[in-house]
């Protein structure tokens, strides 16, 4: 059965939804990179609290950066593929998904003691409504899996 056909309306919308902002979060994960390599400097999404990233805080930062990236990808080709082809992967939506969650809590969690969140709350919260609507996306995949056992 066509995971479209069951989820016509608000599925295809949010996981193209899902496609274009982990597009743009690839882009912006590879712009941080780049700037930072080039003058120290980490900018959005990630900018450092008035005090800078410690040299403790910096490897944390890279390794969330190098999973979001890994996310992005595995996400970009399952909305791809399901736009498509009109079929839905389970597997590459649920770990995409499941990294793309786990890395948001871990990020909360990581750089909201450090005072980034108090020192810049647009810039961590627009990350917060931009994936807001994945909540969602979850809660649709995950209900197609549990009719589809």
């Amino acid at each position: 059965m066509s995971i479209q056909k069951q989820y016509s309306g608000r599925l295809k919308f949010l996981a193209g939804y899902y496609g274009i902002l982990q597009s743009l979060h690839l882009i912006m994960l590879a712009r941080a990179g780049l700037i930072f390599l080039l003058s120290g400097d980490i900018p959005y999404p990630a900018l450092p609290p008035a005090a800078g990233w410690s040299s403790q805080e910096l490897p944390y930062l890279f390794g969330m950066g190098v999973m979001d990236a890994g996310a992005a990808c595995l996400g970009i080709f399952a909305v791809f593929y399901f736009i498509k082809n009109d079929r839905f992967i389970t597997r590459y939506w649920v770990l995409s998904m499941g990294i793309a969650l786990t890395s948001a809590i871990v990020f909360t969690v990581g750089t909201f003691p450090s005072g980034a969140w108090h020192d810049h709350p647009f810039a961590y919260g627009s990350l917060v409504i931009f994936f807001s609507p994945l909540f969602l996306l979850g809660v649709d995949i995950f209900s197609f899996l549990r009719k589809n056992e």
